[in-house]
């Protein structure tokens, strides 16, 4: 789902930024050892906001940085649903990290709706190229799933 906003938001209405990145921390307000770091991390609870997003003051280098509460519902989705749900909790704290830092959310509103028409999946295919003497023909072809991949200790990789 990220690759795919990302991709979009490149042909949408340019969002102002100090920074080439946003990370957005998930955390559980329910877990004793998040609910100490976040929001809050830096005991400072300043930065939070009313819907719970913990959005420190700007960087002055490296990348944007907030964190969000946690909603547990995508995890008990059926995997073709979870990248929507994902994208319904993102996108609220993206518009909200706009307007705290005083620019237009316009790029990430035009992103939200062509998102979600192409399943929140990046599919893209590249333009073909033949070997030299023509007899063989390769195309770059990307598609992001919604195969939950698990690690060894059976911690979620990619969603």
């Amino acid at each position: 789902m990220c690759e795919l906003y990302s991709y979009l938001l490149r042909k949408t209405t340019p969002v102002p930024a100090h920074t080439g990145w946003i990370r957005i921390q998930a955390y559980d307000p329910a877990d004793p050892w998040t609910a100490d770091r976040w929001p809050g991390d830096d005991d400072d609870d300043d930065d939070d906001d009313e819907h719970g997003y913990h959005l420190p003051p700007p960087p002055r280098e490296g990348g944007e940085h907030f964190a969000k509460p946690l909603d547990p519902a995508p995890s008990t989705l059926p995997s073709e649903q979870r990248p929507e749900a994902c994208l319904r909790w993102l996108q609220p704290g993206l518009v909200r990290l706009a307007e705290v830092r005083g620019v237009s959310p316009t790029g990430f509103e035009e992103t939200f709706g062509p998102c979600l028409a192409e399943g929140c999946l990046l599919r893209w295919e590249g333009p073909g190229r033949s070997s030299q003497n023509r007899r063989l023909r390769a195309t770059p072809t990307c598609a992001t799933s919604t195969n939950l991949q698990r690690h060894e200790k059976g911690l979620p990789l990619a969603v």
